[in-house]
């Protein structure tokens, strides 16, 4: 096999690389992370990686980004905490530069998703919230509000699912290495706990919570794994799907 070029691989070998989760404490100067590695830094496309399952344990919250790494090149990054020191950028102590960040997506507008997003100006796609643009004030009216999703590729779609605000939205990544489905969701859910205890949600704060319950519901069936704004990755049950269906306006 050779080394990594320019070209597009084959359709089995992209197939065999979806996502690189990396999760990093929200407080704290030490950040541990767990890397799947971009398949950029591979010098044989045979080799097969699994997405490590480990998560930094925690009570302060997440800083969570999605790195999803196509075997072209391409990489996202989901949410991106508030101001962090250069130094202490996951992505720089995995060796990913923030200029190979090809598509940045803050699930919503709030300080604590969004603080990073100048780091990654070299990066060919913006998304916040509802809000799609290019850098060089190329902007996109792309119809969430009507339920459409933003296609990123053949995995990975973008969904509206507005309730903690009016234009969140939530990442969805198919066909995950040993996961199945995995949706970044951003404060759509807080953390796990949530979902027994709507009071953890609601009072972090809902612009419309019947929409949220709706869109916590519509999302946790479709998903195997849900990454929250401010918890550690979770396994989605049925229990919770019942627990969410239960809570259905």
């Amino acid at each position: 096999m050779s080394s990594v070029g320019t070209s597009r691989p084959p359709p089995f070998l992209r197939k065999a690389v979806r996502a690189t989760l990396i999760l990093a404490p929200l407080f704290g100067m030490n950040f541990l992370t767990t890397l799947y590695r971009p398949p950029e830094v591979c010098d044989d496309w045979s080799r097969a990686y699994d997405i490590l399952k480990n998560v930094v344990d925690g009570t302060q919250g997440f800083f969570v980004a999605l790195l999803f790494c196509y075997l072209n090149g391409e990489n996202e990054v989901v949410d991106f905490c508030w101001n962090l020191c250069m130094e202490n950028l996951a992505l720089e102590k995995e060796g990913v530069n923030p200029s190979r960040v090809t598509h940045c997506v803050a699930t919503h507008g709030h300080y604590d998703h969004v603080g990073n997003m100048n780091l990654f100006q070299d990066a060919k796609w913006h998304i916040v919230g509802f809000t799609v643009f290019q850098p060089r004030d190329k902007c996109y009216l792309h119809p969430f509000e009507c339920n459409e999703p933003f296609i990123v590729d053949d995995w990975v779609r973008i969904l509206p699912t507005p309730g903690h605000t009016l234009s969140d939205v939530t990442v969805i990544v198919d066909a995950v290495e040993g996961m199945g489905t995995v949706a970044v969701a951003g404060d759509l859910f807080e953390k796990e706990e949530d979902v027994e205890d709507p009071s953890l949600w609601i009072g972090a704060g809902s612009e419309n919570p019947a929409k949220q319950k709706e869109n916590r519901w519509k999302i946790a069936s479709m998903a195997d794994w849900i990454i929250p704004g401010h918890g550690p990755i979770f396994k989605v049950t049925e229990k919770h799907r019942d627990n969410l269906k239960s809570q259905l306006p």
